[in-house]
């Protein structure tokens, strides 16, 4: 009865099959004197238990179904015998116990067939970036590792020509570089819109000035469009169509003040022209500002701003 109660916990299975193979003779028995300190006369008699299950004979004997024999493998000796072993007890007797109660775990845990495992039908959206994503860090972890070599021609690129020429397909298809595309071809074929306005005339000079202004800026937001892209240039918003803003400057005096922002950019370039600058210094001074280069000369780095004449307030995005 004291068998029974403990091996009750682990269920009603693994209790009839310890039973029925107690009335056969796969089951055998042998005594050895405990390891561990004395008293109680421990290590003097014959109190560690060991009990050993032949499964072969437990199969022959239809005491243990085959299947729950074949569970059992894990646990088996070379000799396909399952032991298992009891000395914590002070007797003979508590140590018997013990190795049939561990012995009816065992039985109880291989009479129920694994669970079959569940077929994943697929992995979600989320769960396939989250994996790409992760394989990107490691792949990055794993390219930095080992010896460097600073004289190869596979390196990063890091110039800005070098990331234009990487890039070369994707930036072909910014609509800024393909209206640039667009402008040379009817540049070029002398197919240019014409539009009638009812407005003053300009003479030649007027109107090469302001040309060469619209030009210049329209040549200014494609390359800072570019170099935002590559990362390489501080970019929000361009002239949008607004190059002949430059008409604007024709009419304003060099001392009159004047507070220009982004699209007033053809306008700046004109009164800069009408002043005597170079052109090819004020695409440079713009440059400078495309990328918050602490040599613009009307910010200094502070920001990209519009402006460096004497009577000009500088304004930034933010204030506009």
């Amino acid at each position: 009865m004291m068998l029974l109660r403990q091996v009750r916990w682990f269920g009603a299975n693994g209790r009839r099959a310890l039973e029925a193979l107690q009335k056969t003779s796969a089951l055998d028995w042998q005594f050895s004197r405990a390891s561990g300190p004395g008293g109680q006369h421990v290590n003097k008699v014959n109190t560690r238990a060991e009990l050993r299950l032949d499964l072969d004979r437990a199969t022959d004997t239809a005491a243990l179904p085959r299947d729950v024999a074949d569970r059992l493998t894990k646990h088996l000796t070379k000799e396909r015998v399952v032991v298992v072993s009891a000395q914590t007890a002070r007797t003979q007797k508590g140590n018997r116990e013990a190795c049939e109660a561990k012995l009816a775990e065992l039985l109880e845990e291989a009479w129920a067939p694994p669970k079959a495992r569940k077929q994943r039908e697929g992995i979600s959206r989320d769960g396939k970036r989250a994996r790409t994503a992760d394989k990107r860090r490691r792949r990055d972890v794993k390219s930095n590792r080992g010896r460097v070599d600073y004289f190869s021609t596979s390196a990063s690129p890091t110039t800005l020509a070098d990331k234009r020429l990487n890039s070369a397909k994707e930036l072909a298809a910014l609509s800024e570089v393909v209206a640039a595309e667009t402008l040379r071809q009817q540049l070029a074929s002398g197919a240019l819109p014409t539009q009638t306005s009812s407005a003053p005339p300009l003479d030649a000079d007027q109107t090469r000035l302001v040309v060469d202004a619209g030009l210049a800026t329209f040549h200014l937001h494609v390359e800072a469009r570019i170099a935002a892209y590559c990362g390489e240039g501080f970019y929000t918003i361009g002239p949008c169509g607004e190059e002949l803003l430059g008409a604007v400057g024709l009419v304003l005096e060099d001392g009159d003040g004047a507070a220009l922002h982004y699209r007033h950019l053809a306008t700046n370039v004109v009164r800069s022209l009408r002043r005597g600058d170079a052109l090819e210094d004020l695409l440079l001074a713009r440059a400078r500002g495309y990328v918050v280069s602490g040599a613009d000369p009307a910010c200094g780095g502070v920001h990209c701003c519009v402006g460096g004449g004497h009577n000009d307030w500088l304004l930034t995005s933010t204030l506009a």
